[in-house]
């Protein structure tokens, strides 16, 4: 969430471009091993796979940019779900706490 309101508050990002980053950026931040963002068995559904499961986060593959052949897998928070948007609109306090529950 931080990497969104960053991009979105900070730099002025719309919030369709706002709080993508790689699986890469995601591991450094979140100290989880790279390699567990690219499980794909049944048992292994953790972390972001989860999370996109629930609808709380995005995951987009974007062409013609550097990476592996080419393409690049990023995830960000699914701002456009109410919940989410109301929690982060709380977050920078644009909408008093008692309204966002």
């Amino acid at each position: 969430m931080n990497a969104f309101l960053l991009d979105y508050y900070s730099r002025k990002f719309s919030s369709e471009a706002s709080g993508w980053r790689s699986f890469v950026d995601i591991s450094h931040q979140t100290k989880v091993p790279l390699s567990a963002f690219y499980r794909r068995n049944e048992k292994d559904l953790q972390g972001l796979s989860e999370l996109e499961r629930k609808g709380l986060v995005e995951i987009r593959l974007y062409s013609g940019e550097r990476g592996r052949g080419g393409e690049i897998i990023r995830a960000r928070i699914a701002f456009d779900k109410e919940e989410i948007r109301k929690y982060v609109l709380t977050r920078v306090g644009k909408i008093p706490r008692n309204i966002a529950s």
